[in-house]
């Protein structure tokens, strides 16, 4: 049984993922004239690209001209590696460590990748460190006039206080990981000196469990990775189409053409994208190692386990190096991991504005003959399979988005369940504005009932559907649960509603852009930033896409899993609503647990989050609606227009996230007072829905 175990490991490690061996360059010369290409040193590459050189710039002599050279593009490895860089001056310390050192210094699988979590938890409070000093110093060499001062000052601060609370995640996660490893006192705090995966990434589901049952969670990683990966993909597009906004602004506010304020906002889009980029990466090599943990042999050594989540490229014979720690460790030998490495950060990045710019508008015009897609920068391994339906298509721009619907809301549409639908929501065409008389029809709710405003936009993100496939109810989820498992259940349902209605959303936000281009592409003169903020902004809301599939699928298996569904393939529509009304809680009494006043303390409130949620959402489409209909016309730039879809796109994401965690807490509630063995349809009465 061992020599089998063995073996499969390292089939494993020989064909499951890894990074690519890509080789790592930094271009020798730029185009912009700020900048001079210099000489170069050379060091040892990162381990996980493949080793070989890189290319380190040096010292310019005096008077010394170089001739300017294409900026390279970066890829999806180099941007991941340069994000684990620490900067010069940099107040974090310690000792890089590498993840086959840090596996090799606990015993138990368990452990093990525990240890790996934290590893990479780590790795993103190094990103998100160095993003947030990369940002403060960009600031720092920012220049404003007097009318700008301030607002220069303002983000000075705003950027001091983000890399002190970035110092901060960087050493909790430290301790973290040193606390896994039970780290003897005085050893270096660790850091780590490999970098997660980004390339695709080969399960081998069906060899592995070829005639027998596998286990549900690989069932669902071996799902979930490929749409991970993708996610990974359209977020270091996103990312790069943000520097190249950031670019553009950075010329035109140096030639005097632009404003400060506009590289700040540049300057902060850059590193949202950063860091949703980094959360992608460290989320799908989370999903490897527990991947990992399910699949591969606990006799199986450091070497072989880490094998199977990244590439490694240690010379032959180079012993693994287990860290000082107060356990016993079962693999043992001498030798010295890789150390990140404290590189320059380049003073301003190339310029690729006038190409970009010119490609830019170039992509958008075409797109008005050819109907094809935003050239990305990095192509997904994984497009969407061919045989899905086209996703619905929107009203015209001019019209609110908000599908209010009537009273009885079994007319409305919901977002698209494990089959798309072809319709959309019904629109609510009303361009009035919420005043604050609606705002007090919905503090107004008798109790039960729930405010209107509330009531009419939960209906119609998650109203009975049109089309005529299978339906699925709560209460036919909570039959067939036991009960001790029933409040999971419920929790693993309301999941899948929240992150179908998220994922509808994104793609109606891509419908908002679209009818946005034919009247980009045809201004004159065009606006190059303007092109390229409207192709960031895509690509961003592309990558979160991506991330809300991934995120829908996995909630998707996990009702089946948890209420016995059968497979995703076969699963119905959803079709229960969430409650938003105003639940009767009963009569407390003094002996009650701390869990139980929690929750009665907190649920009312949760009501009047969800009700101000939802306010907020009809007044940001109302805003956006207004400045969707005056760019049309010629009044308004794209960029209010691109500012009023992110706003309301994140001020439903919130109402719909409120949504979950007021039927949520309702379901621990009533699970907690009612006897253990309610019958199912007393329970579900008492959630207030169907």
């Amino acid at each position: 049984m061992s020599l089998c175990s063995w073996l499969l490991s390292a089939v494993l490690v020989s064909q499951i993922g890894g990074n690519p061996s890509v080789p790592v360059t930094v271009a020798p010369g730029t185009a912009n004239p700020r900048e001079s290409a210099v000489p170069a040193a050379t060091y040892p590459g990162n381990p996980a690209d493949g080793g070989g050189l890189v290319r380190e710039p040096a010292a310019v002599p005096a008077g010394v001209v170089q001739p300017p050279a294409t900026p390279l593009r970066a890829t999806t490895t180099q941007l991941v590696y340069d994000a684990l860089i620490l900067p010069p001056g940099s107040s974090i310390s310690g000792q890089p460590v590498s993840l086959v050192s840090v596996v090799a210094t606990v015993s138990e699988r368990q452990r093990q990748i525990e240890a790996v979590h934290a590893y990479w938890r780590l790795a993103e409070a190094v990103g998100e460190y160095h993003f947030s000093h990369e940002r403060q110093q960009r600031l720092a060499r920012l220049q404003a006039g007097n009318d700008e001062a301030t607002d220069l000052r303002t983000a000075r601060a705003v950027a001091a206080a983000q890399v002190r609370e970035a110092e901060l995640q960087v050493t909790t996660a430290q301790h973290d990981l040193a606390e896994i490893l039970l780290l003897t006192p005085g050893t270096p705090l660790p850091l780590p000196a490999n970098q997660p995966l980004v390339g695709p990434y080969r399960t081998l589901f069906a060899e592995l469990f070829a005639g027998k049952k596998a286990p549900e969670r690989a069932r669902m990683l071996d799902q979930m990775l490929p749409l991970r990966n993708r996610a990974v993909e359209g977020h270091a597009a996103a990312l790069l189409a943000s520097e190249d906004a950031l670019d553009a602004a950075i010329e035109l506010q140096s030639s005097g053409q632009g404003r400060v304020a506009a590289v700040i906002a540049a300057l902060d889009t850059e590193v949202r994208q950063q860091q949703a980029f980094l959360a992608a990466v460290c989320r799908y090599n989370h999903d490897i190692a527990d991947y990992a943990l399910v699949v591969v042999s606990p006799r199986t050594t450091p070497d072989l386990l880490v094998g199977t989540l990244i590439k490694l490229n240690r010379p032959a014979g180079q012993p693994v190096v287990p860290l000082p720690t107060t356990a016993v460790p079962v693999f043992g030998s001498a030798g010295v991991p890789p150390a990140i490495l404290n590189l320059p950060t380049p003073a301003v990045r190339p310029s690729r504005i006038a190409g970009q710019a010119l490609e830019a508008v170039t992509a958008v015009r075409a797109e008005e003959t050819t109907s094809a897609d935003l050239p990305s920068v990095i192509t997904p391994p994984n497009p969407l399979r061919s045989n899905e339906l086209e996703e619905p298509r929107l009203a015209p721009p001019q019209e609110s988005a908000i599908p209010l619907v009537p009273d009885k809301p079994a007319g409305s549409a919901a977002p698209p369940s494990s089959t798309k639908s072809t319709e959309g929501p019904v629109p609510h065409t009303s361009r009035k504005p919420i005043g604050a008389s609606s705002t007090s029809q919905a503090r107004s709710g008798e109790q039960g009932a729930g405010s209107p405003i509330a009531v009419k936009l939960t209906a119609a993100w998650y109203g009975a559907p049109r089309s005529p496939l299978p339906t699925l109810r709560l209460i036919d989820c909570v039959r067939t649960a036991p009960a001790k498992s029933r409040v999971n259940v419920v929790d693993a349902y309301w999941t899948v509603r929240q992150t179908a209605a998220q994922y509808q959303g994104l793609v109606e936000q891509l419908q908002w852009l679209e009818a946005l281009k034919p009247t980009l592409s045809t201004q004159n003169p065009p606006s190059p930033m303007a092109m390229l903020k409207f192709r960031a902004a895509r690509l961003a809301v592309e990558a979160d896409r991506a991330d809300a599939e991934a995120d829908w699928t996995m909630a998707k298996l996990q009702l089946i899993e948890s209420a016995s569904l059968g497979s995703e393939k076969t699963m119905p529509q959803l079709v229960t609503v969430p409650f938003v009304g105003r639940l009767p809680l009963s009569a407390s009494s003094s002996d009650r647990p701390w869990s139980q006043r929690r929750l009665e303390a907190t649920i009312p409130r949760r009501e009047l989050t969800i009700i101000d949620q939802a306010t907020v959402v009809f007044e940001a489409d109302a805003s956006r609606v207004t400045a969707t209909a005056d760019f049309l016309a010629g009044r308004a730039s794209v960029e209010r227009v691109l500012a009023g879809i992110e706003v309301q796109a994140r001020e439903t994401s919130a109402f719909l996230r409120g949504v979950t965690a007021y039927n949520r807490a309702i379901a621990h509630y009533e699970t907690a007072i009612l006897p253990a063995n309610t019958e199912a349809e007393k329970l579900v009465a008492a959630l207030m829905v169907e």
